[in-house]
């Protein structure tokens, strides 16, 4: 299981067609897939190809990946059965970009399967079969498990969904909105930014939406409600929730504004920043959120010692070096203390 947001080193395959074809049946699954992570290639290959994909075209002056995740199993039986997901982002002049940047998300399958894969799709939303690329793609807002996208990067189509109760203004008083794409990450969530004008004035206010793939958003809407109910006693200040809305699974927070750290933080000035951070994560790692499920400290090891595996035989020069840090987590682990079960970042 090789998992990470950028795909960057892995080894290249002795033979590189202009366009990726199918792998040979003795590749390891990341040899197969290598080609797919080589930019200057992908982006001459996306040159050409998207044309003709596309209504309307974009041309770019730089591909780059901005996600990829490598599905692979540790028995080579079961590698043909491995798959590669990956997006990439595309670099285009300042004034092309109104909401994001192009991006395109790509699923390819081992031998040739992508095509057999994209004619099983039963929700296809806006899937494309490239077989000069073996690979199925979603141009962005598509995407397999985000089909509420497109209806909230529409501006028209989007004001249905706002919160209103929480909001200072009506529908009907909105003038303009701009989007933009904070975070995207493929068939799991996207953060949204709109600036909302608003009455005679036109008025600002900056509303956010943290989209889901499943519906663990109204899971996330309760936690961030909590603490923000507690946010004094916390010690930290926290956006205001204001709702969720379960038809496009939006969770709706107004902006908190404050310095980022990393317009602070330096060489010279990290010790009393971090510290404050670090505090701050404390109190909250500390509070009492609610928790739907618990993950032991072996379910954690088990699953971490699992994809080590996996992450070593598809890079051996990692192996011995993972395996001891396996060894000596599992040595460790029943001499560990014990500790309070908490909510962690990303639960």
């Amino acid at each position: 299981w090789v998992h990470g947001r950028k795909l960057l080193h892995l080894p290249s395959a002795e033979a590189k067609p202009e366009y990726a074809m199918t792998a040979s049946l003795c590749d390891l699954p990341v040899q197969a897939f290598a080609r797919y992570a080589d930019t200057i290639a992908m982006g001459e290959a996306w040159r050409k190809l998207t044309p003709s994909m596309f209504k309307q075209p974009f041309e770019f002056t730089a591909c780059n990946v901005q996600y990829a995740r490598c599905r692979t199993y540790l028995h080579p039986d079961s590698w043909h059965k491995s798959f590669l997901c990956i997006c990439y982002e595309f670099d285009v002049p300042i004034e092309q970009i109104i909401s994001h940047k192009p991006m395109l998300y790509g699923r390819t399958y081992m031998h040739g399967r992508s095509r057999a894969e994209f004619e099983a799709l039963t929700s296809p939303n806006g899937a494309h079969l490239v077989p000069e690329l073996d690979m199925i793609v979603w141009h962005f807002p598509n995407d397999p498990q985000l089909p509420q996208l497109p209806e909230l990067l529409d501006a028209n189509r989007v004001v249905q969904h706002f919160p209103y109760a929480s909001l200072p203004f009506p529908a009907d008083a909105i003038v303009d909105i701009k989007i933009e794409v904070l975070r995207y990450l493929a068939e799991q969530r996207c953060i949204l930014r709109y600036d909302i004008s608003f009455g005679s004035n036109r008025d600002h206010f900056i509303l956010y939406a943290k989209v889901f793939s499943d519906d663990n958003g109204e899971r996330v809407f309760k936690r961030i409600q909590h603490c923000y109910d507690m946010a004094s006693a916390l010690g930290v200040q926290i956006a205001r929730p204001l709702g969720y809305s379960a038809a496009v699974r939006a969770v709706w927070q107004a902006e908190l504004s404050g310095i980022p750290p990393t317009d602070i933080i330096d060489a010279g000035n990290y010790e009393a920043p971090m510290t404050a951070i670090g505090h701050c994560l404390a109190m909250l790692h500390a509070a009492d959120l609610p928790m739907q499920k618990s993950i032991t400290r072996k379910e954690r090891l088990a699953d971490v010692h699992k994809k080590s595996r996996k992450l070593g035989q598809m890079l051996p020069a990692l192996a011995s070096d993972l395996e001891a840090i396996i060894a000596r987590a599992q040595s460790e682990l029943t001499s560990l203390p014990p500790v309070q079960e908490t909510v962690t970042h990303g639960d």
